[in-house]
């Protein structure tokens, strides 16, 4: 598409920066437009990334207290998300994004409310798309850090991520700024303008294969941790929401080859374009929400049991510290596993419950002579630790590791000896 230098507004206005189908005439007065749907589209997945996200930080504040590095990159990709929405509202209400090419005057590709937005939204996006899947990995390394195989396999699905988004971002940079003296109007009319949309086409290639590949990290990891079925289920429910990515990375890479094929027009099958990775962009992030979701669910929905079991309570367990052999004190007794085989017994007189162990071999009593049972009082507070026992020998492993995660809770509690 070429603008020619010279002509007065008024000439350009009239001219149309494509040729209209055979039967059809230019509409410059109100031609029909996708840009309404997209404003809409585009409206609703914010609203439930927007939800999703402050979900993940009211659990990381109050909840959780303590944030991580996929925070912040769930946050870098917020803004980012948030930046390209605001840009193509532009480039729909105040632009032509969304019309025809026969549509539109060469006048209409001369406004900065078309060509601002067309530069920022294409590379900002990449930015957006790189934070969110880098988000999904680094909550996968707080998870399955344990194993050994699958932390190589987010290293590298992590660092291919990062370059991958690197190199094409820097890609589009150089063939969208305009070169000296050139100026965003004639930059928009020269080759360049088209090799942007060849690259565009291995950059979501690449995109799919990196969510297929952080959908199927999980799988493998959950199937390592010693969990009930339950749990295992309410893990990977909580991961299949991220095949949702995968599906709407598959869209955008079909939109985008169909703008290939119509680049005549790609002022409209651009937003086309643009809604799919919007989409992917906000499903994304809402998706690396997920176990935080869970975690909120738990404190403050207790009633929903079968959220609580087969969502929550999993991945209660698995944010926990990861910490092997790190001691806890607290209490008059320290602390001690609950591991450690003992009778309980309750007694009830109606108002008040009492709850008895008799504990083989006390943390606190180097000999026990069976005289005396351990009355538990008052809760002081409990830890979990996720072990990793793979890496031991299998000779001083305790029976119950035989591999994988195994969850360890102390629990502190006041106590007293009574006769039997």
């Amino acid at each position: 598409m070429s603008i020619p230098t010279g002509l007065p507004p008024s000439v350009l206005a009239e001219i149309p920066a494509g040729s209209p189908p055979d039967g059809q005439l230019s509409n410059f007065v109100d031609p029909p437009s996708i840009g309404p749907a997209f404003v809409t589209v585009g409206a609703i997945v914010t609203a439930i990334m927007m939800v999703f996200v402050m979900i993940r930080f009211y659990a990381k504040t109050f909840i959780v207290k303590k944030l991580s590095p996929d925070d912040w990159t769930c946050l870098i990709a917020t803004i980012a998300a948030l930046i390209v929405y605001g840009f193509e509202v532009v480039g729909v209400t105040q632009g032509v994004f969304g019309r025809h090419q026969w549509d539109v005057s060469l006048l209409d590709l001369t406004k900065p409310e078309f060509y601002i937005p067309t530069y920022v939204t294409n590379w900002m996006s990449s930015i957006a798309v790189a934070f969110a899947k880098s988000t999904f990995f680094l909550l996968y390394l707080q998870i399955f850090a344990p194993f050994k195989g699958i932390r190589w396999a987010i290293y590298i699905g992590l660092g291919f991520t990062i370059i991958w988004y690197t190199v094409f971002t820097i890609a589009q940079l150089y063939l969208l700024t305009p070169e000296n003296g050139e100026g965003f109007i004639k930059q928009f009319a020269e080759q360049r303008q088209l090799d942007t949309l060849k690259i565009s086409i291995p950059i979501t290639a690449g995109s799919v294969f990196i969510d297929f590949y952080a959908f199927v990290i999980p799988i493998i990891g959950v199937s390592k941790l010693q969990l009930s079925r339950k749990r295992k289920f309410g893990v990977l429910l909580i991961f299949l929401t991220g095949f949702i990515a995968c599906i709407a990375s598959t869209i955008s890479l079909i939109f985008k080859i169909i703008l290939q094929n119509k680049s005549n027009d790609s002022i409209y099958y651009g937003l086309d374009v643009l809604i799919a990775v919007y989409v992917e962009i906000c499903l994304g992030v809402a998706c690396t929400c997920m176990p935080s979701t869970a975690k909120v669910l738990r404190q403050h929905l207790p009633a929903l049991d079968f959220i609580k079991s087969a969502l929550s309570k999993p991945f209660a367990s698995l944010g926990s510290t990861r910490a092997s052999g790190e001691k806890h004190r607290g209490g008059l007794l320290g602390s001690y596993s609950r591991k450690r085989n003992f009778a309980r017994t309750e007694s009830s007189d109606g108002i008040n419950t009492k709850e008895s162990m008799a504990v083989p071999h006390p943390p606190w009593q180097q000999s026990y002579d069976g005289s005396h049972n351990v009355e538990l009082r008052r809760f002081e507070g409990m830890h979990t630790h996720v072990v990793a026992a793979s890496g031991k020998p299998a000779g001083k492993r305790r029976p119950s590791e035989t591999g994988g995660i195994h969850l360890r809770h102390d629990v502190q509690q006041t106590w007293q000896n009574t006769p039997l």
